[in-house]
């Protein structure tokens, strides 16, 4: 499952994984591509593990994998910053990335 690479989460996806992290464990962002920016819930530092910033209608279809990059495995802060406020930026960039 690329969404979590810490908790290996079976039927429950990603909303059956918040039980687990309540507990302490940690995930890590996979590869990013199925956890949509807006709708899923993935900011692991926030009650409900989403961003307070609503992207614009022109990125509902937003993805976590177009906000870092792959090759160098590290958040793009310009990119998220322009999108997002300090707020979720600065948690959004505290993340860890696969590995």
């Amino acid at each position: 499952m690329p969404l979590l690479a810490i908790v290996q989460v079976s039927h429950g996806g990603v909303s059956g994984a918040i039980p687990m992290l309540s507990l302490g464990y940690r995930w890590k962002i996979g590869d990013g591509k199925d956890i949509n920016v807006r709708k899923d819930p993935w900011i692991r530092t926030r009650q409900n593990l989403r961003p307070t910033t609503l992207p614009a209608n022109n990125l509902l279809n937003l993805t976590v994998s177009q906000l870092f990059n792959p090759t160098t495995n590290t958040w793009n802060r310009d990119s998220i910053a322009s999108i997002m406020n300090t707020y979720d930026t600065s948690d959004i960039c505290k993340l860890p990335l696969h590995s």
